[in-house]
């Protein structure tokens, strides 16, 4: 292992001199004879090894406790890099020496010119590190030099924080908020697949539940306090879905986002899960819940945006056991107080998950044979309006011969053939499924469901819940400045 990465560090020395080396015979290429002669060699050698070991210094002394491996591997390199320049120094005229130094002042000016890197950044030309935790930045982790998933490393790294692991040990102490639309609140909630952003001054709740595989994933803005939820369901959906859910949260504020993650409980062994290399034979075996937290965790910290971990409420810290070792997420769902951007354990009865629950359910379905919306999350919710638009989906015979075909089945069976846990799914599983079946048998026509292809619009009542809104052209001539007129 040690030989290995030697052997990547010393191939990163040899680059950055072979770039130093180009550098500089290119410059000699544009001065003059005169400017040349001028030039002090061991001037600029004192120089930029000065400036080189001020930065070095600082940024060791400020480095966590975390950072000291990389303080260590960040030295081997350094003394790597110097032997190669020292015995081309001393075999090559000045101009080869300038090549060398200038090699040594690029890195130097480097330093000088990214503040905010860290040394892991500024020695192994990593990214800027995009995730925080308690304040302060957390790289991202790899096994190797050629990990097959950085997301998956830097996943179990966070699962071990301490402020994480403590933040978890609380959660599951607090009391699980029942939603109910007779709460006289202002609420958005989002099903599987499906992502709302909302404004604190409209919306007073956002929440999603049902998650056992999926992960609940909130983004807020920490100055605005505009909030993005997401039902994750599917790791190829996530770098797209994290693309739409900070399309309307302004990013560019540098006090970061904050980000809350439920959901995904432990559906394999955490060795086994962690261990795996995501090969073909091992990838059925994977079970679902790891590989949509890793590649949550790789896209975030691939991306320019600044994210502060405050909740990883997944995998081992998100599950119990019962006697037989049978494994059970604690939570499913999650409820987010937009003003405050506080998040508690929540489930939602029926007449919260609303509006339009059966149509946006069988909505979710049938997006998978849609390639427009493949590799997406669903929007429904329109933040400017407060309203929700079902946008239109079909669905053909044989989707409604399937569902003739489910409905015939025992609920046991049922559980097996739809659910990726079918020991952990809540108790109105499959009522939900049998109700979706039933809606296609009797309206086998999706036309019937939205005519001319318009969306289905749903806008707020007064005590905060939803309404059914006729399109624009079924509106009376007296409200022709209107988008739509919500009845009921």
């Amino acid at each position: 292992m040690v030989v290995v990465v030697l052997a990547g560090v010393e191939a990163m020395a040899a680059v950055v001199v072979v770039a130093g080396i180009f550098g500089g015979l290119m410059v000699f290429e544009f001065i003059g004879e005169e400017e040349r002669r001028r030039v002090s060699v061991s001037k600029l050698i004192r120089k930029s090894l000065l400036v080189f070991v001020t930065d070095f210094y600082t940024r060791v002394k400020r480095a966590s406790r975390w950072e000291y491996y990389n303080v260590a591997r960040c030295t081997i390199f350094l003394l790597l890099s110097l032997f190669p320049l020292a015995n081309i120094s001393r075999k090559c005229n000045d101009p080869v020496k300038y090549c060398s130094c200038s090699c040594l002042l690029a890195l130097s000016l480097r330093l000088k010119s990214e503040e905010n890197l860290t040394i892991q950044e500024i020695f192994l030309g990593c990214d800027k590190v995009m995730i925080f935790v308690d304040g302060a930045p957390f790289p991202a982790r790899s096994s190797s030099f050629s990990s097959p998933s950085p997301g998956r490393d830097t996943l179990l790294a966070l699962m071990e924080h301490p402020t994480l692991v403590s933040v978890a040990h609380a959660f599951k102490s607090t009391r699980e908020t029942k939603f109910s639309a007779s709460a006289q609140k202002k609420w958005v909630y989002v099903f599987q697949r499906e992502y709302a952003t909302v404004d604190p001054a409209r919306v007073d709740f956002v929440g999603t539940d049902e998650a056992t595989t999926c992960v609940g994933l909130v983004i807020r803005n920490r100055k605005s306090g505009m909030t993005s939820i997401a039902h994750m369901d599917f790791p190829q959906s996530v770098e797209n879905g994290l693309n739409e859910m900070l399309s309307l949260l302004d990013c560019k504020d540098e006090s970061g986002l904050d980000v809350h993650l439920l959901g995904a409980f432990e559906d394999v062994s955490t060795e086994h899960a962690y261990g795996s290399q995501l090969s073909e034979s091992s990838a059925q075996s994977d079970g679902y819940s790891v590989p949509i937290c890793a590649k949550i965790v790789e896209t975030l910290q691939n991306r320019q945006e600044k994210f502060h971990i405050h909740t990883l409420f997944v995998l081992a810290h998100n599950t119990r056991r019962d006697s037989q070792e049978n494994s059970y997420p604690i939570f499913n769902g999650l409820l987010v107080e937009t003003n405050s951007g506080s998040i508690t354990p929540a489930s939602f009865d029926k007449s919260s998950r609303c509006p339009d629950e059966i149509v946006r359910r069988i909505r979710v379905s049938a997006s998978f044979k849609d390639p427009s919306l493949r590799e997406k999350l669903l929007e429904t919710y329109d933040t400017q309006t407060d309203r929700f638009m079902i946008a239109p989906c079909s669905w053909s015979g044989h989707y409604v011969r399937i569902a003739s075909v489910l409905q015939e089945l025992s609920d046991a069976e049922i559980l097996h053939s739809c659910s990726t846990s079918p020991s952990a799914e809540g108790p109105d599983f499959v009522d939900n499924g049998r109700r979706q079946w039933d809606y296609l048998i009797k309206h086998p026509d999706w036309r019937e469901t939205f005519p001319r292809r318009q969306p289905r619009v749903f806008g707020r009542t007064d005590d905060g819940g939803w309404k059914m809104c006729l399109p624009l052209q079924d509106i009376p001539q007296g409200y022709v400045h209107q988008k739509a007129l919500c009845i009921g």
